[in-house]
C-alpha cells in the first residue's frame, strides 16, 4: 500500500472512533487504545509535516503560489519560522536595556521622559506572552472562578516501562 492509499484508509477508518466507546471496555484494552493513538498521532503529525514540506517544493517548482485542484480544492505556500534554543534570559535583558534609552521613555505628547520602570514593564508586556500562572495568582488569593470559566477535562497519562525479565 502506498502513503496516499494509506492516508485515505486512515481518514476512513478514524471516522469509527468518532463513535462512543461502551463502558464495558477492558480498561487495558482501553489504555492499550489510548497508547496506540497517541504513537499514531505523532506518527501522522511527523507524515502531515513531511507531505506538506514536498508539496510547497512542488508547488513551488511549478512556479505557483497556489494551486486549485480539480477536485476543488485550494492548495496555498505557506510557512512560518520555527525558533529553538532561545536565550529568553538575554532577551529580557536587551528589552530592559531598551528601556532604558531616552528615545524610547520620552513620551511623545509631552516630551517628558517617563520612569524606566514604567517604560521597562510596557515593553515586557508587549514583547513577550503572558499566561496566568494560577498557582503563583492562587498563592496571591485569587479565586480562579472570578476570572475565568473552568472545564474539567479528563485525561490518562501513559508512561511506558521496560519491563525486567
Amino acid at each position: 500500500m502506498n502513503p496516499i492509499e494509506a492516508a485515505a484508509e486512515i481518514g476512513e477508518l478514524s471516522e469509527t472512533l468518532y463513535e462512543g466507546y461502551d463502558e464495558a471496555v477492558d480498561l487495558a484494552d482501553l489504555i492499550g487504545m489510548i497508547d496506540n493513538l497517541d504513537t499514531a498521532g505523532r506518527a501522522l503529525r511527523s507524515a502531515s509535516t513531511a507531505a506538506k514540506a514536498l508539496a510547497n517544493r512542488k508547488i513551488e517548482a511549478a512556479g505557483e503560489q497556489r494551486v486549485v485542484l480539480p477536485n476543488g480544492v485550494l492548495a496555498e505556500r505557506t510557512g512560518s519560522w520555527r525558533r529553538t534554543d532561545i536565550d529568553r534570559d538575554a532577551l529580557v535583558k536587551y528589552v530592559r536595556k531598551c528601556a532604558l534609552l531616552d528615545d524610547i521613555r520620552m513620551d511623545v505628547e509631552t516630551g517628558e521622559l517617563r520612569p524606566t520602570e514604567v517604560v521597562a514593564l510596557e515593553l515586557h508586556q508587549r514583547c513577550f506572552r503572558a499566561e496566568p500562572k494560577w498557582t503563583e495568582l492562587k498563592a496571591l488569593g485569587v479565586d480562579d472562578d472570578e476570572f475565568c470559566r473552568r472545564e474539567f477535562v479528563a485525561s490518562v497519562k501513559i508512561t511506558k516501562a521496560k519491563v525486567l525479565r
